[in-house]
């Protein structure tokens, strides 16, 4: 089904010439010590966590050398004592953003993001999560013995999210480590990103798909295939070449051809998929050059198995 552009929801993503496989290893469940005696299961494993450090200012007073690499938040949790630097301190209001690029945040059942943070407690932070890094979804206070983040009723559950921003709340300002210490960000409730390539997908300024594309994505069918049960978010983009009404609609359009590929080959009722278009509003890299554009005309398909 087509829906309006919501307000919330966008992939910002990589460019894949045609299909962007995972090896089935890296979506293997797993579970991962919380660092506090439990354990956190992750439907999709090692691929669930943050990917890249969108930017990090740090607090004042800030922490040492060792503990402000913000790049020690990405991957999976491996904090083990206080004698490692594998986690970075934030300092006293220093703020993190942090980027998804091989799966997507998605409201599920039960708690959808965990912020791993380490210590005897868990500092205060402000969370807040983003499709597009200009609108963002303030889901408030992080603390306490609270680590893990429902969405449910602050997100619609067809929206999808690639960042996320913790602000260090200034209440642990003191000490050899001010501020929150954070280990990890991972999602729990995360769905599989696959990003299509339109040039392989449509001629210019068409939105049936082309014979190549016919092989493309009957790979990416028998995939999805192979999860079973499984709701799809099918999200067409565009570069910023003619105008904003023209971009949406083709958008739409070429969304709507690859939806609609997938439900009649990958077994999916119709209502288990949804289709969104966004024109130009949403592209992963500046529209200032023809590479550039290439990179941003593209069709991003989100998987998430139940």
């Amino acid at each position: 089904m087509i829906r309006p552009i919501p307000t919330l929801s966008v992939l910002a993503g990589v460019l894949a010439a045609g299909l962007m496989g995972l090896p089935a290893g890296a979506q293997t469940p797993a579970v991962y010590p919380d660092g506090r005696g439990g354990e956190v299961h992750f439907p999709l494993g090692d691929i669930s966590f943050a990917d890249e450090v969108v930017s990090f200012t740090p607090g004042d007073p800030a922490s040492g050398p060792d503990e402000s690499i913000p790049e020690e938040v990405l991957g999976p949790p491996d904090y083990v004592d206080t004698v490692d630097d594998n986690y970075l301190t934030l300092g006293c209001g220093g703020v993190l953003e942090l980027r998804f690029t091989d799966n997507a945040l998605v409201d599920v059942d039960g708690p959808d993001l965990f912020i791993f943070e380490i210590g005897p407690a868990v500092e205060a932070t402000e969370l807040a999560i983003s499709g597009d890094g200009e609108f963002w979804v303030e889901l408030g206070r992080i603390s306490g013995a609270v680590a893990a983040v429902d969405l449910a009723g602050h997100v619609d559950v067809a929206d999808s999210f690639s960042l996320v921003r913790l602000t260090d709340l200034r209440e642990t300002c003191h000490g050899q480590w001010p501020g929150a210490d954070i280990d990890a960000v991972g999602a729990i409730g995360a769905g599989r990103r696959v990003v299509l390539d339109s040039s392989v997908l449509f001629d210019v300024d068409h939105s049936d798909l082309r014979p190549e594309a016919e092989a493309v994505l009957a790979e990416l069918a028998a995939d999805i295939a192979r999860y079973g049960n499984a709701r799809l978010l099918v999200e067409g983009h565009t570069d910023d070449t003619g105008s904003d009404a023209y971009n949406q609609q083709l958008s739409v359009e070429r969304a709507s051809s690859v939806g609609e590929f997938l439900i009649q080959h990958a077994g999916l009722p119709a209502m288990a998929v949804e289709i969104v278009g966004y024109g130009e509003s949403r592209p992963t890299v500046p529209n200032d050059s023809d590479e550039n554009r290439t990179r941003n005309r593209r069709v991003e398909v989100v998987i998430v198995a139940y």
